[in-house]
């Protein structure tokens, strides 16, 4: 795909939710970007062409937060927004903080409304 945002949903989406880049500072998603290498621990190196559209893309598409921060939820308004009981995140349905689609149907189109 040559749009950034098809870039962007297939090459992230192909191994998790590519999640909407409006979660995150342009800071945080320029050093994700940056070290694709080790990107959670996993290696999702992209060539650097790809690499550079897709960084183009998440930084001016993102949104407020501390850019100090690489997860979603670890950020100020996630963590306000999901403030849970620890046995909810251990359901067999949730399993992870980043499985938004647990609790959000819609959560892949980028809507997050409260389901």
């Amino acid at each position: 795909p040559s749009d950034p945002a098809e870039l962007f949903t297939s090459e992230c989406g192909a191994c998790h939710m590519a999640y909407p880049a409006a979660l995150l500072p342009a800071r945080s998603w320029q050093a994700i970007m940056g070290n694709l290498a080790d990107h959670f621990g996993e290696n999702a190196s992209l060539s650097a062409d790809i690499a550079a559209d897709i960084n183009a893309y998440l930084t001016s598409h993102a949104g407020r937060g501390d850019g100090r921060l690489l997860r979603i939820t670890e950020q100020r308004w996630w963590l306000h927004e999901h403030n849970f009981r620890p046995e909810v995140w251990a359901r067999p349905n949730v399993r992870s903080k980043a499985n938004c689609e647990a609790c959000h149907r819609d959560a892949a189109k980028g809507i997050y409304e409260d389901d």
